[in-house]
């Protein structure tokens, strides 16, 4: 795993700390640092999911799985932190959240999946079954932003290039995409490095 991501167990560790000032907020958001930008406006997209009558939203879904790793050539199959994954107060209030932490969950889409097969309403404001691949954030970054997304996944640059390349995944064309977009490269460009 990367040295600077953010590991699975630091989300509940984080409602854990808020004891029960959780219970103030309407929602709580689960980001890290898996992306960069914002590349586009987030609040267009915040308030759009704010009218959605849902338990839990998704700034995009993974309906294919965990993405293909190659330990022997130096890429593992490390799970990055959360994109965003933004619970509502039944949500995170509920014995399911607490109870999915003992089984050790190691993505956002695991988390995602089981609050939603325990009942819990979900949406994405991007859902990957808008493109061609079912994890848009790896195999589809040029069309998510080209629809507003705001967000440029660091998992891109986390895959064995030779994998990406069989998938026409360019991580230097997506990094020229992005600066016409307006947006300052600079951080990116240092933390690949």
């Amino acid at each position: 795993v990367p040295e600077d991501a953010i590991g699975p167990l630091a989300y509940p560790s984080a409602v854990t700390g808020m004891g029960e000032r959780i219970g103030d907020f309407d929602e709580v958001v689960f980001t890290g640092n898996s992306w960069y930008g914002p590349v586009h406006p987030l609040t267009p997209v915040v308030e759009r999911m704010a009218g959605r009558p849902v338990d839990m939203w998704q700034m995009t879904d993974n309906i294919d799985g965990p993405t293909e790793g190659f330990p022997e050539e130096g890429f593992p199959d490390w799970d990055l932190s959360w994109v965003w994954l933004a619970l509502r107060r039944d949500a995170i209030a509920s014995r399911e959240w607490r109870d999915l932490w003992q089984s050790g969950p190691k993505s956002q889409q695991e988390v995602a999946d089981a609050l939603a097969a325990a009942g819990f309403t979900a949406e994405s404001a991007f859902p990957a079954r808008g493109y061609p691949r079912g994890n848009p954030v790896v195999f589809a970054p040029d069309l998510l932003l080209e629809d507003g997304f705001p967000f440029l996944g660091r998992a891109v640059f986390a895959q064995f290039p030779p994998f990406l390349d069989r998938h026409a995944v360019l991580g230097r064309r997506l990094l020229h995409e992005v600066e016409g977009y307006g947006f300052d490269l600079t951080e990116a460009w240092q933390d690949l490095a």
